[in-house]
């Protein structure tokens, strides 16, 4: 799966794919549904000054996907991990079963 069909079923399932939404009271926005947090840790730091926040929260989740797929390629088990973080599903073994059926269904796999 390329890093622009995940990210098309990400932001199905984030947002319905509006790039204008705010969630969780307000801490995430954009159609990805992004933290400051998430922002933070996975931003690059040579941004255009024609750059939108949509563009820049993309290379953000591309440098996430990249990070995360490397070793173990499973959209699946990326898509959970944006969702729950790395530590809760790599070292506690959460998983969110419906998440993953709006996952799967909104990639068509």
């Amino acid at each position: 799966m390329t890093f622009e069909e995940w990210a098309s079923a990400l932001a199905e399932i984030e947002s319905r794919n509006n790039p204008h939404a705010w969630g969780d009271s307000g801490l995430a926005c954009g159609r990805w549904q992004m933290h400051p947090a998430f922002y933070h840790d996975w931003f690059l730091s040579t941004l255009g000054v024609e750059d939108s926040w949509d563009t820049v929260f993309s290379r953000a989740l591309e440098r996430f996907y990249q990070h995360y797929t490397e070793r173990d390629p499973s959209p699946v088990r990326a898509a959970m991990i944006f969702h729950l973080g790395a530590h809760a599903v790599i070292d506690l073994h959460r998983w969110d079963d419906e998440y993953e059926r709006r996952f799967r269904a909104a990639a068509g796999i």
